[in-house]
């Protein structure tokens, strides 16, 4: 998690190797392999980069180059975008929110100890075939927004995965998990 994007994408981080090591780690199979700039060998085995970071358009666009969105990183990230920001005058933590981060401690320890194989049944193999061969595609015209939109599936298959640990232990895929998640996106 950080804070404030541009600590990890400003322009002059971009100009060594940071968004293309972070592509080859989203597209890495299971071992991702790098070498040092001694020669090395780094290995890290079942790779699964999560970025969480905050920002506002006016800050991406800065330390973001216009490049990069159309290289293939902007691609394989979701952006999420306020609306509205609310309006906090003191940045205290509420009793609320202190509860609610123990919960979600809790929570994602849980998730983390979760095994196996997502289970796709035969209705939501047809629901999401026939969505993605006839709903897929949306009215876009802008070549910058191609690997997002090569993509899209993929995120989609994500989010629902989300979806599923976060409502069950049973590793099933259900139509809902893909409609809330196509809503998301």
């Amino acid at each position: 998690y950080s804070p404030e994007l541009a600590v990890l994408f400003s322009k002059a981080i971009y100009s060594g190797d940071i968004l293309p090591i972070l592509t080859d780690l989203y597209m890495a199979d299971k071992d991702w392999k790098y070498k040092t700039r001694n020669k090395e060998d780094l290995i890290i085995p079942n790779i699964s980069p999560s970025l969480l970071a905050a920002t506002t358009p006016e800050s991406l666009a800065k330390c973001m180059p216009v490049d990069a969105i159309g290289l293939g990183f902007a691609g394989r990230v979701i952006f999420v975008a306020e609306r509205s920001a609310k309006l906090l005058p003191w940045q205290e933590k509420t009793t609320e929110m202190i509860e609610m981060e123990k919960k979600l401690a809790n929570d994602l320890k849980h998730i983390s100890q979760l095994y196996g194989k997502i289970v796709v049944g035969i209705e939501e193999k047809e629901f999401f075939d026939h969505w993605y061969m006839h709903e897929n595609r949306l009215n876009v015209v802008d070549p910058k927004l191609d690997p997002y939109l090569q993509r899209r599936h993929d995120h989609l298959l994500k989010i629902a995965s989300l979806l599923i640990v976060n409502s069950s232990d049973k590793l099933e895929l259900k139509q809902q998990h893909i409609k809330t998640a196509l809503a998301m996106l």
